[in-house]
């Protein structure tokens, strides 16, 4: 969706007449930035569930999420956005172009990631997460107790050595 919306910005609010084929190279930039937005994100929300003390209901949850990846997000973003615009002190008028068309396109993704992809993974914790029954992918009914609730148990039972997501290695 950032494409789309970064054309629109850039022809219609900035009314730049000048659409190099350079820009669509943006595509390329944009989809590893948000992977890796997402990637942080997401891990972030898997890292949530072994704090005992912001698993008493969703929005405390989330609200660790953000506060720990929204400003590693923030900077990236930040960062690679100013670094196109660099671009606009070249006098060659395709780069100056997609410089402004990159930087906008990395913007609207972080606003995004920042937005939507939250209310994706809120779905996908009441929806989706552990929710599969008889070997189906799609949830039938709602699970009692939530996710969250599940984590704060298994960590109240635990005896401070909680399972965690790790690599293994061959020799284990």
């Amino acid at each position: 969706f950032s494409i789309p919306v970064a054309w629109f910005i850039f022809t219609v609010i900035f009314q730049i007449k000048y659409f190099a084929t350079l820009n669509s190279l943006a595509i390329f930039v944009v989809a590893a930035i948000g992977a890796d937005d997402i990637f942080i994100f997401m891990d972030a929300y898997k890292q949530s569930q072994y704090h005992l003390d912001i698993l008493c209901d969703l929005e405390t949850r989330m609200s660790w999420v953000y506060r720990r990846t929204g400003v590693a997000m923030a900077i990236t973003s930040a960062t690679t956005c100013a670094a196109f615009l660099c671009t606009l002190i070249t006098p060659l008028t395709s780069i100056q172009s997609f410089g402004i068309f990159a930087a906008v396109v990395i913007f609207i993704d972080y606003v995004l990631v920042m937005t939507l992809f939250c209310t994706a993974v809120v779905i996908y914790h009441n929806r989706y997460e552990n929710n599969a029954r008889f070997g189906c992918c799609c949830p039938c009914g709602t699970v009692t107790p939530s996710n969250t609730e599940k984590a704060r148990l298994a960590a109240e039972e635990s005896d401070g050595e909680m399972k965690r997501d790790r690599v293994r290695w061959r020799n284990e």
